[in-house]
């Protein structure tokens, strides 16, 4: 994957991360919400390393307080980091102009990890699925 932070499994294998953890996962593992560290528990025991992308960064780093920036930044320098491309870019403009047009209002922010995932195969774990309406997107599905 041209761009991605690949990271080794045990007995030097490189492990390709598929799930995508969007903000809300992250912020409320770290605030102890018990469907938040049930899913990430669930995504380490079958081996499949998360990653995150410029996106979920910014927008964690856009609202955290200075005591917190450690824990934040020592976690995302052990997940797997997919950049956003001129593709995923143009492709989630088009994304929010397509609903746009049929009066559905999506946050820009949103439509471009959408592209971020659809651009590498990625399956997104959000709670908040109903901000994620694309046909071409992989939810994770869990009961929160």
């Amino acid at each position: 994957m041209p761009g991605c932070r690949a990271k080794t499994a045990p007995y030097g294998r490189k492990v390709m991360p598929n799930y995508l953890l969007d903000t809300n996962i992250i912020i409320d593992s770290f605030r102890g919400e018990e469907y938040a560290t049930e899913v990430l528990a669930i995504l380490n025991i079958q081996d499949n390393l998360g990653c995150t992308c410029p996106i979920v960064i910014g927008e964690i780093y856009a609202g955290i307080k200075d005591k917190e920036r450690d824990k934040y930044t020592k976690l995302f320098k052990a997940l797997s980091f997919y950049p956003l491309t001129e593709e995923s870019s143009r492709q989630g403009g088009e994304i929010k102009n397509s609903f746009a047009k049929k009066g559905i209002s999506l946050s820009l922010d949103d439509c471009l990890i959408a592209a971020t995932c659809v651009e590498n195969d990625l399956i997104l774990v959000t709670k908040n699925q109903k901000d994620f309406p694309m046909p071409e997107i992989k939810l994770f599905n869990f009961k929160h």
